[in-house]
């Protein structure tokens, strides 16, 4: 595209509200002009069902699984240097996710639905402040995966310096500076917006809205950071890293798989090689999700003005903006199909209830088919020698004292009891 002028757009074109131009984006290098006409009436459509309706249901279950990645990852089983880097994940992927919301989808689904206007009178105020956010958390969760990678790729090819370099302040400690390179790389988005108040030529009446600053303007910012520097930050250089990183980790497992099958392996390898095969799916998710943000971002870079104006190109802003908001979305759906020891402790967490009624079900049924087989057994001994039972009962009971109260075995509660029972009963039989 020409330097001259015009806003450039990496992930969101504007839209149109109530015939004012208000530009929506997220992690993007500006956006493309489409006009209120009716001829543009499909593009709305399109952005509705796609920013809307799938990123507000995307938006929501993502939300919800960071919520629980984060809660199954704190879990003191769960503590280790990985879990820092992932449960810093979900906090980015989760205001990636929130700004989402905000900053697309209910400005357009109040194309079709009036309810949202008052929300659409105070988005001005919201759009400055919520933009530099939605980047920042989107800097840090791609280093984020950056870091992690780099850490488990020593930790698989060089277990040796994983001891030093794989510990958790370390973990820490990267993450801080990660956040902190993020903030300080996206401080100029701080600045490329403001809230103003402006005039409806129709209706001569005052409105709020939001416009570009000087500096958005500067055509020089413009190549400079919107475009080349955004490409080079955001997209190639963490794309290459982690192309690279997950080739040599999928070596690794390969030939570890191989070792499993020629000779025993211990529960930490095999828990280690769980481990990575979870985050390669992750990464792999990742760069799955960047290819066409990575193609829509050169078009802007690289196209006229007209050509990007166009349906097909708008379009694919906006599923490229989907793509990056489902890769912040999945995260937790795929610890739970990949991590095995994630999935276990999340059902312990959280499926406690289900397992405790379970096992003390299973230990009552268990109770009632053992009395049974007594019963059975007993029944014909019991008919013949009652009466004799109980002359000798009540003798014993004379000459040996008061009789012995009858002993009731109590079902348990909870599993939690059921285990501490089958223990005790084990260190009584020296098992």
């Amino acid at each position: 595209m020409d330097g001259s002028g015009g806003e450039h757009s990496s992930y969101l074109s504007s839209i149109d509200l109530t015939n004012r131009s208000v530009t929506i984006e997220l992690n993007g290098t500006g956006s493309a002009n489409v006009s209120s006409s009716s001829s543009n009436y499909e593009i709305r459509m399109f952005q509705y069902y796609a920013w809307g309706v799938t990123g507000s249901i995307i938006s929501s279950l993502g939300i919800l699984g960071n919520v629980l990645s984060m809660a199954v990852l704190c879990h003191r089983r769960m503590r280790t240097s990985t879990s820092v880097y992932l449960i810093a994940l979900a906090i980015y992927d989760s205001l990636v996710l929130v700004s989402l919301v905000l900053c697309m989808a209910l400005p357009t689904i109040y194309f079709r639905s009036a309810i949202l206007e008052p929300y659409i009178a105070i988005f001005p105020y919201i759009q400055p402040y919520a933009y530099p956010v939605a980047l920042i958390a989107q800097t840090c969760s791609i280093y984020t995966t950056v870091g992690f990678t780099v850490e488990r790729y020593i930790a698989v090819c060089y277990p040796l310096r994983a001891v030093k370099f794989c510990t958790i302040s370390r973990a820490q400690k990267s993450v801080i500076v990660i956040f902190l390179s993020s903030f300080v790389y996206n401080i100029p988005r701080m600045f490329e917006y403001r809230t103003v108040s402006a005039l409806d030529p129709e209706t001569n009446a005052s409105y709020v809205t939001y416009d570009q600053t000087s500096l958005s303007r500067n055509p020089l910012y413009q190549h400079v950071y919107f475009i080349y520097m955004n490409i080079f930050i955001m997209l190639l250089l963490p794309f290459a890293v982690l192309t690279a990183l997950n080739i040599l980790l999928v070596r690794a497992v390969r030939r570890s798989s191989r070792a499993e099958g020629k000779q025993v392996v211990s529960s930490k390898q095999r828990n280690e090689n769980n481990l990575t095969v979870m985050l390669i799916s992750v990464v792999a998710v990742f760069l799955v999700c960047q290819i066409s943000s990575i193609f829509d971002n050169i078009f802007m870079a690289t196209l006229e003005a007209d050509v990007l104006n166009t349906e097909p190109f708008i379009e694919l802003t906006c599923i490229s903006s989907l793509m990056v908001i489902t890769n912040s979305a999945v995260n937790f759906y795929l610890y739970c199909v990949f991590g095995e020891k994630f999935r276990r402790i999340f059902c312990q967490m959280f499926c406690r209830c289900l397992a405790d009624a379970g096992a003390a079900g299973g230990y009552l049924a268990r109770q009632d088919t053992s009395f049974a087989q007594r019963s059975t057994r007993g029944s014909g001994a019991a008919r013949g020698g009652h009466r004799m039972d109980s002359v000798r009962s009540r003798a014993g009971s004379s000459a040996n004292g008061p009789r012995r109260k009858k002993v009731v075995v109590r079902p348990p509660s909870s599993l939690a009891e059921y285990e501490d029972k089958k223990a005790r009963s084990m260190g009584k039989t020296g098992l």
